[in-house]
């Protein structure tokens, strides 16, 4: 199977990834790995983007 390429638009999700604590980079991790290696439903990767929004808006407070 072939793999996605991931394209980052300019500095903003760097900057969001250096933001988050380690739990949430794995977290993002996972979802950048299923995102390159497999059909993923888009209602799973969705649902786990909500959970590392909601840690990572948590932790800035």
């Amino acid at each position: 199977m072939a793999e996605r390429k991931i394209v980052y638009y300019k500095h903003y999700f760097i900057d969001f990834y250096n933001g988050l604590n380690n739990k949430a980079k794995e977290k993002v991790d996972y979802a950048i790995m299923l995102l390159k290696t497999q059909k993923t439903p888009v209602g799973e990767i969705e649902e786990l983007a909500k959970r590392i929004k909601r840690e990572y808006y948590e932790n800035k407070q």
